[in-house]
């Protein structure tokens, strides 16, 4: 449940940005065409392992709310096919081939989660002061 609202938190401030910044006419495909990016940078394939060697290219990914969603949905799968760990699989071996981080559980993600969504809205703010302001 955190996974799906988090994940509601941050995305729907992309609707935000998407009505602040653009006419009302351009808004809607403005939000599908920003989240259609931010699911291509979802950190699946090329995978966050792949990316990290590029420092400077690599910052789409890590900004991106798909990345720590699909963090997040491997964390609570993988939890819950271990039966909370009363399975013995190593569930860091296919983290790893992701770039994924399951020792901290869903808190890495979730907290990746709620900045986006803060910082997203926080700039959809700014965005209408500045538009009102003029």
């Amino acid at each position: 449940m955190a996974t799906i609202l988090c994940t509601a938190f941050a995305s729907s401030a992309i609707g935000y940005i998407s009505a602040a910044s653009v006419r009302k006419n351009s808004a809607s495909v403005f939000a599908i065409i920003t989240t259609f990016v931010c699911c291509v940078f979802a950190g699946v394939e090329p995978a966050l392992k792949q990316v990290e060697r590029y420092p400077i290219v690599n910052w789409p990914w890590y900004i991106s709310y798909a990345t720590w969603t699909a963090e997040a949905c491997y964390v609570t799968w993988s939890k819950y096919l271990t039966n909370d760990g009363n399975v013995d699989i190593d569930i860091q071996a296919g983290a790893d081939k992701y770039g994924y981080v399951v020792d901290e559980g869903l808190g890495r993600s979730v907290g990746a989660l709620m900045a986006i969504g803060i910082t997203l809205r926080i700039v959809s703010g700014a965005i209408v002061y500045y538009r009102t302001k003029a």
